[in-house]
Order: C-alpha cells, then sequence, then structure tokens
C-alpha cells in the first residue's frame, strides 16, 4: 500500500484548534485501544500466522468501543481511519516479528554449531591444511567459489548471496555425519564464509560468540512486546518515564543498586506528546478539463 503524507498547518480561530486538537486526541486514544485489542483478541495467533487483521474484525472491535465507550463520538472518516491504521501498523509488526523470529532461529543455529568445535577438535587430528582444503571445495561445489577481481583480491560471486550460502552450509551441517566436512564449516562460518589461512585468534573467537549470544537475546526482548503500543497524547506515559529517570534508587541493598543503575545506563526512547495520524483513502483528483477523476484512487496520510 502506497502512502503520501501531507504536512499543513490548520490556519483558524482558537476555538476551531481547540476543537479539531481535542478530536484528535479521541481518535489517538481510540487507536490505541485497537492496537490493544487486537493483541488481546482469541484470533490473535491466527492474524500474526496469516500476517494481516481482517478489516472485519477491527470494525467489530470500532463499533463494541462506540457502544461501550465513554468518550465523545468522533466523525465517520476517523473511524474508518483508525481501522486502516490498525490494520496497516499491525501488518508492518507482523512482517517485522517473523523477520526477528527467523533472524533469531538462524543466529541460534549458527552459535550452537561453532560451539560444537571444541568437543570435534578433541576427536579429530585434522590438520589446518585439510581442513581449509575442504571448505574451499564446500564453496565451490556451492557456487560461491572466489574469483579473482581485478585488484587481485578475492571475492565471492554474486550469483548467490551470503544469506543463501549460510542458510545451505548450516543445513548441510546438520545433516552430514562426516567430521572433516563439518569442522570445514565450522571453520567457514568462523571466517565469515571465507577460507582463512591465518592462526585462529581465541580471543577473537570468544569475542564473536559473546557479540552473537547478545544479537540473539536482544531479538529475544523484541519478540517479547506484546504489541504496538501507540501514541501518547495526554502525555501520561512520558510523564511515567520522566519520573522513573530522575528517581533515585530505593533500598539500602549495594546489589539492587547496582542493578538499578545498570538498567538506567541502557539507551531507551522516550515518546513525547504527538498524535495518531490520520489516512484518508479515495482523495478526488482532476483531469485536465478540471472535471474530478473518480478513477484515481490515493491513499494519502495526512499528518497535522
Amino acid at each position: 500500500m502506497s502512502i503520501k503524507t501531507i504536512r499543513c498547518s490548520l490556519c483558524t480561530d482558537e476555538a476551531t484548534r481547540k476543537f479539531f486538537w481535542e478530536e484528535m486526541v479521541t481518535y489517538t486514544l481510540l487507536v490505541n485501544a485497537l492496537f490493544k485489542a487486537v493483541a488481546e483478541h482469541d484470533k490473535f495467533k491466527e492474524w500474526q500466522t496469516k500476517g494481516f487483521v481482517p478489516s472485519e474484525s477491527v470494525k467489530e472491535m470500532i463499533e463494541f468501543f462506540k457502544k461501550h465507550s465513554d468518550s465523545k463520538k468522533l466523525p465517520g472518516r476517523f473511524y474508518d481511519s483508525a481501522a486502516r491504521m490498525t490494520q496497516y501498523v499491525y501488518k508492518s509488526w507482523f512482517s517485522l516479528q517473523r523477520q526477528r523470529y527467523f533472524r533469531m532461529l538462524g543466529k541460534k543455529r549458527w552459535l550452537d554449531i561453532v560451539k560444537q568445535d571444541y568437543d570435534l577438535e578433541k576427536t579429530t587430528d585434522f590438520s589446518s591444511e585439510n581442513i581449509c582444503a575442504k571448505a574451499q571445495e564446500i564453496l565451490e561445489e556451492s557456487g560461491s567459489q572466489p574469483v579473482e577481481s581485478n585488484d587481485r583480491k578475492p571475492r565471492h560471486k554474486s550469483a548467490k548471496s551470503s544469506n543463501s550460502l549460510l542458510g545451505e552450509l548450516l543445513t548441510q551441517f546438520e545433516s552430514t555425519s562426516d567430521t572433516l566436512v563439518q569442522r570445514a564449516i565450522i571453520h567457514l562460518l568462523k571466517n565469515n564464509l571465507q577460507v582463512s589461512n591465518e592462526p585462529e585468534d581465541s580471543e577473537k573467537l570468544k569475542l564473536q560468540l559473546e557479540s552473537k549470544q547478545i544479537e540473539i537475546e536482544r531479538l529475544e526482548e523484541q519478540l517479547q512486546s506484546c504489541f504496538p503500543k501507540g501514541r501518547d497524547p495526554t502525555g501520561e506515559r512520558f510523564a511515567a518515564i520522566l519520573s522513573d529517570a530522575v528517581s533515585l534508587p530505593n533500598g539500602d541493598d549495594a546489589d539492587s543498586i547496582a542493578e538499578a543503575l545498570n538498567e538506567w545506563r541502557q539507551q531507551k526512547s522516550i515518546n513525547f506528546l504527538i498524535l495518531s495520524p490520520i489516512q484518508f483513502c479515495g482523495v478526488v483528483q482532476t483531469n485536465l478539463s478540471g472535471q474530478p477523476n473518480l478513477e484515481v484512487v490515493q491513499q494519502t496520510q495526512n499528518l497535522l
């Protein structure tokens, strides 16, 4: 879906600006409520698997809020925009979470396989030359062997992406019992899918494993986020975060104080007071004669 953003200034009297601001606050709170309602719905897992939230379900939620909410009624176009905004945000969020999930699985597979090199090294006696030769053979069989460029530096053919080659190597490792092949694959994984004749640096490898573990933990944390939080039109979340930021650790326990200070050192974003944008569909465009061209339908996003 293509979205065009129009940023404009509302030049009118104070009473009109106040009315419109209050309408926008109510609209933003409705969008936030829809975000939460979708996440708590019985069919949330089903929607997550499909990758989208059905429009019928969102409309049912809006009708429920109309009947049971104490907030004032909004123009019909605002309700349509809230439905489209909810579907749009969740479609993007589902896609992002899916990407994170598969990235996490890939990193875990990489880490588990590379860690096996310690045991394989104890039970095998292959020389580094044998391992490098086998690694070169695997690259050639996969169609990713190095070729010479004009600057005499080896590079890999662009016919196969590194992600594709990485997936093949991980699958090949898990499906073979040949220890030489396994060690050769681990050699490629540790050296960015290339054959390296340099001696292995144990400290560098340790840092590499720790870095991969941190990446996995970050992805796991991101996957734990239940639903998009939406914007903060009343400033309540901003005030709560600001209050936590300026408060001092409670208690006299040195360990708990150190843990609290550690958490504060982590960089976190603070959502400032801002309203959700309104999405309008079906903007009429005029043709050369000045008459409305009803065949042209644009999806726009009006950010005020």
